[in-house]
C-alpha cells in the first residue's frame, strides 16, 4: 500500500475531496508540477502520516533489526549501526549465547571482538509514492487514516473531531495488538 492511498482515504474522511484535485492524486500526474493553493494541506497531511507511522513503529509494533557489530578496544558506537536504534533487545556472541554489556548514550562497552545485536529501530519518513513495506500488512490503511485523520484535526485546533478519530485511531491499533487466544470450552458429558 502506497502513502498515497492512505492519505487518499484520509482525505475521504476528513471530507475534504477538494485536496483529491490535487495533482498529485492524479492517474497520470503532469510533467511540469505547478504551485497550488492546496500544497500547504497536502504536505500537513503528509505530516501526519509521518507522525502515525513513527508512532506505530515506536509504540505499537516495534521494528526490529538484527546486525552484527565489532568492538573496537571494548567499545561500539551506535552511529555506526546500520539504523537508528530505540532499544537493544539482545546482545549475542555469533553462537547465540548472551553476552554482558553496558550502555551509555552514544556507545556500547562489552569484552568482546565481535557480537551480534537485535535492536528495535526508527523508520526513515516517507514521501507519497513510498510503499510501507514495514508492517508486512499487518496494519490497514483505515488505521493509518483515522490516525492521519487525527493529528491533521489537532494539527487545526479541532479538538472535538480530533478526539473521535483519537477514539477510533486507539481502538483500532489496540484491537491489532492485543494477544489473541483460543476459547477452548469444557468438554460435554454424556448423561
Amino acid at each position: 500500500m502506497k502513502v498515497k492511498d492512505i492519505l487518499t482515504l484520509a482525505i475521504k474522511l476528513l471530507d475534504k475531496k477538494e485536496l483529491l484535485s490535487h495533482s498529485i492524486f492524479l492517474p497520470q500526474p503532469p510533467q511540469e508540477i505547478e504551485e497550488s493553493p492546496l500544497d500547504k494541506e497536502i504536505e500537513d497531511l503528509l505530516f501526519c502520516f509521518n507522525l502515525i507511522y513513527d508512532e506505530i513503529a515506536t509504540d505499537f509494533m516495534p521494528l526490529i533489526h538484527t546486525e552484527k557489530i565489532f568492538f573496537e578496544n571494548g567499545e561500539f558506537e551506535f552511529k555506526n549501526l546500520e539504523k537508528t536504534m530505540l532499544d537493544i533487545f539482545a546482545l549475542t556472541d555469533t553462537n547465540g549465547r548472551k553476552i554482558k554489556f553496558k550502555t551509555y548514550p552514544d556507545k556500547l562497552l562489552c569484552n568482546q571482538k565481535e557480537a551480534v545485536i537485535t535492536y528495535s529501530y526508527q523508520p526513515n519518513k516517507l514521501g507519497f509514492e513510498d510503499e510501507i513495506a514495514l508492517f508486512q500488512s499487518r496494519v490497514p490503511a483505515r488505521v493509518f487514516a483515522y490516525g492521519v485523520a487525527m493529528e491533521n484535526c489537532f494539527l487545526n485546533s479541532l479538538s472535538t473531531e480530533a478526539l473521535i478519530w483519537e477514539n477510533r485511531y486507539k481502538n483500532s491499533l489496540l484491537t491489532l495488538t492485543r494477544k489473541k487466544t483460543e476459547v477452548v470450552l469444557p468438554a460435554r458429558r454424556w448423561i
